[in-house]
């Protein structure tokens, strides 16, 4: 669900390519543009941004006084993650992140939501996001159960992303899950869509 959440929130709007020149930036715009990303941004990123936020035409005004539609909102979320690699940097991806995961059931605080989206690519990101949320993926005390959707947050969270279509992230649960787990098994099949065995969802599904 972690990355459900992320790619989702990414692909709210679909940007043109920025070019290599671009209109000048009001002052106006350069504040709505500050609002928008807590940090100091490259020139690159900064066209980027600028570029993205004419296209949406909204005001920058609308920002800079908190004026804005929940659907302006997302797609200004979409402007600033198509021009941002570090998606920490983005107070309003950050706080959409948080609203999502509570919303699948994960309650997390800004500093445990930035955590997460700064593990989304180690090795073993259940372990690194359970690590920011205070705990461990732990299996059910009878090994007997099969351990599957509902009886650990993290690996919950990867199955939901799993299952929204995202094959990276059923390739990580296939490879993180307890052997012979609900989990692996969810992931290994590509979330049911492909036979179990299946080398990788992502060089199968893409």
């Amino acid at each position: 669900m972690i990355r459900a959440i992320v790619l989702g929130l990414a692909v709210a709007v679909t940007l043109a390519g920025c070019g290599d020149d671009g209109p000048a930036a009001t002052a106006e715009q350069n504040d709505a543009i500050a609002r928008l990303i807590d940090a100091e941004l490259s020139d690159s990123e900064h066209r980027c941004v600028l570029e993205g936020l004419i296209q949406t035409g909204i005001a920058p005004s609308a920002i800079l006084t908190d004026e804005i539609t929940a659907d302006e909102d997302t797609e200004l979320i979409g402007v600033t993650v198509g021009c941002i690699d570090d998606l920490t940097r983005i107070p309003a991806f950050v706080e959409a992140f948080v609203t999502a995961a509570a919303a699948e059931g994960t309650d997390m605080t800004q500093p445990e939501a930035i955590c997460a989206l700064e593990h989304l690519e180690a090795d073993d990101p259940a372990a690194a996001v359970a690590e920011c949320l205070g705990g461990e993926p732990t299996a059910p005390d009878d090994e007997d159960d099969e351990f599957s959707y509902g009886d650990d947050e993290v690996f919950d969270l990867l199955w939901d992303s799993c299952a929204s279509g995202n094959n990276l992230v059923c390739d990580e649960l296939a490879a993180t899950a307890p052997v012979d787990s609900g989990y692996e098994a969810f992931g290994r099949t590509c979330a049911q869509r492909l036979p179990e065995g299946a080398i990788s969802c992502f060089d199968e599904l893409g």
